[in-house]
């Protein structure tokens, strides 16, 4: 399927190779912490919108980017060169049935931040995250109650808020199905439904004022 690898526990390492404003070097190592809990994060640098840390395990040092999107530090990508811009999120999707998660895999999957009109930037928005995908079938395919979509966020969300799912295909709709927020990951248990050959699932996951 699609997924995200994630990263879990492990305390955090002050340096004095940080370079930024204090503030935002805070924000960085706080973010980093709570996304990559296995990481100590160490030499924050911070220009303007854009800042860089090494994540540390063992012996092993990655290189971290981050942007400010909307006064929120968002991850950005890591490895030996600055990636472009992206939205970073990590799906993963579990079938109930063996025969499901074994044969029915996803076709073309987009997943991206919502709008400014769509966050709670704007009065009235409520948009956390839309997706849309296809699953590659030859024919109609009943999907078990009890599957899962967890998804990851590339920023760190509040754990006093309420998070719900949609799902809506064709004239067909579910949800809203409430998550449960685990390092900084959302889980969902979905229910049953079915979908044809072509046919686009947009996902759209809200959190409450």
């Amino acid at each position: 399927m699609f997924a995200f690898a994630l990263l879990c526990g492990m305390p955090m390492l002050a340096s004095a190779a940080d370079a930024g404003p204090a503030r935002d070097v805070a924000a960085i190592r706080s973010n980093g912490k709570m996304l990559f809990p296995t990481l100590v994060i160490s030499d924050v640098v911070v220009d303007g919108d854009h800042a860089s840390a090494m994540g540390v395990e063992g012996k092993t040092r990655t290189p971290l980017y981050f942007m400010r999107r909307r006064d929120q530090w968002w991850f950005s990508g890591s490895g030996a060169q600055r990636p472009a811009p992206y939205d970073g999120y990590g799906t993963q999707m579990h079938f109930a049935s063996p025969d499901r998660q074994r044969d029915v895999h996803v076709d073309t999957f987009h997943a991206r931040m919502p709008t400014d009109s769509e966050s709670p930037l704007t009065r009235g928005g409520d948009g956390y995250y839309f997706a849309s995908f296809s699953f590659a079938i030859k024919s109609r395919i009943g999907i078990p109650a009890g599957s899962t979509m967890d998804v990851w966020f590339p920023h760190v969300l509040r754990d006093d808020k309420k998070y719900s799912l949609t799902f809506t295909w064709g004239n067909r709709s579910f949800g809203p199905v409430f998550g449960t927020l685990a390092q900084n990951t959302l889980h969902f248990v979905l229910p049953s439904f079915t979908i044809a050959p072509g046919e686009k699932v947009m996902a759209e996951i809200d959190g409450d004022p």
